[in-house]
């Protein structure tokens, strides 16, 4: 019973899905095909060898040789071909370069044409704007002129009996001799009038400058007295206070002289004591005294320097009597005894 849906497997020529029933016809043909094999005869095979490689060379050469030639023919042709071609394209270029020169000359000349133009164009519309304009002002201005001479002339109508009262003043007095000469008196009149009315205004614009300033400086008259006062104060706290510190310095420096007053006669006997035991250490080295009574320092430290050489002398004359075996007392008692031993330990 033949199968409805195949199995996926590989088949006997590398493809995939084929039925078994197929694969079995196609085995059978493949064998029958075998017997059908057409085997040549060993004299119709083509011999292998040199000679036969350099014929086979050699034909081919003779080919290679004859394609050569017709090539090379063909390539003369072609080649005489090409330059007639070269030629004609190149004056073929030449009349093209002239061609797109002008032509490129055309385009700029009507591109500067286009643009002058279009400049002029742009001029004249909006000269023509202007223009409009200006036509719509004036007829503006034309129609309120219109309704203003139409106002005007109702004016004149309402005044015209002071006209009448005018003419009548200047007939019955001889002040006037013509309208102008009344108008003008009545304007001066006007103009005066305005400008005493201008004066008093900036005159009582003055005066209350005038009172502003007063007013500033008397505040700043009284801030600066309330300043002044302040200082003033605080000037007299600082005298008490410098006062008070004179007095406390004053008082130190009375007790200061009475200390010195008290202590300078115990300085002086020191000073003295000093200067003398410097002079006694200087006999005693057969050196001159050669420091003056008030170079304490110079003073003090040649007694120092002395002092330190009789240190090291005590402690050299105890090291030597240790080692003797004697006593540094002992050799006290009997020094007056023993002048020369007394030298020698001192040198």
């Amino acid at each position: 019973m033949p199968r409805k849906k195949p199995t996926l497997q590989l088949g006997v020529y590398g493809s995939f899905d084929i039925n078994p029933e197929k694969a079995v016809t196609s085995y059978f043909e493949s064998k029958l095909q075998t017997d059908l094999i057409f085997k040549k005869p060993c004299w119709d095979v083509p011999r292998e060898g040199l000679q036969h490689e350099a014929l086979e060379n050699e034909r081919k050469f003779i080919e290679l040789s004859t394609q050569q030639e017709v090539f090379q023919k063909k390539a003369a042709i072609q080649k005489k071909i090409n330059e007639k071609k070269i030629d004609d394209m190149h004056d073929t270029q030449l009349q093209l370069r002239d061609k797109f020169i002008k032509v490129n000359d055309f385009i700029k000349e009507c591109v500067e044409k286009t643009v002058r133009t279009e400049t002029q164009i742009e001029k004249e519309l909006k000269q023509q704007k202007m223009l409009n304009e200006e036509i719509k002002e004036i007829s503006s201005d034309l129609n309120e002129l219109l309704t203003f001479e139409e106002k005007f002339k109702g004016v004149i109508k309402e005044l015209q009996h002071y006209e009448n009262v005018f003419n009548e003043v200047i007939e019955t007095s001889g002040t006037y001799e013509s309208f102008e000469d009344l108008m003008s008196r009545s304007d001066a009149l006007m103009l005066a009038q305005v400008e005493i009315a201008e004066r008093e205004q900036e005159l009582i614009k003055d005066i209350e400058l005038i009172r502003q300033k007063i007013l500033k400086s008397t505040f700043e008259a009284s801030q600066k007295i309330i300043e002044l006062n302040t200082e003033l104060a605080r000037i007299e706290r600082t005298y008490n206070n410098a006062k008070a510190e004179a007095m406390k310095w004053e008082i130190t420096l009375s007790r200061t002289k009475d200390y010195i007053a008290d202590n300078e006669k115990e300085t002086i006997t020191l000073m003295d004591s000093i200067q003398h035991l410097y002079q006694l250490l200087a006999e005693r080295n057969d050196e001159k005294v050669k420091l003056k009574k008030y170079d304490i320092s110079g003073q003090l430290d040649y007694i120092h320097e002395e002092i330190e050489v009789l240190e090291d002398i005590i402690k050299r004359a105890h090291h030597k009597m240790a080692k003797e075996g004697m006593s540094l007392l002992g050799e006290g008692t009997n020094r007056f005894l023993n002048p020369d031993k007394e030298t020698n330990l001192s040198n």
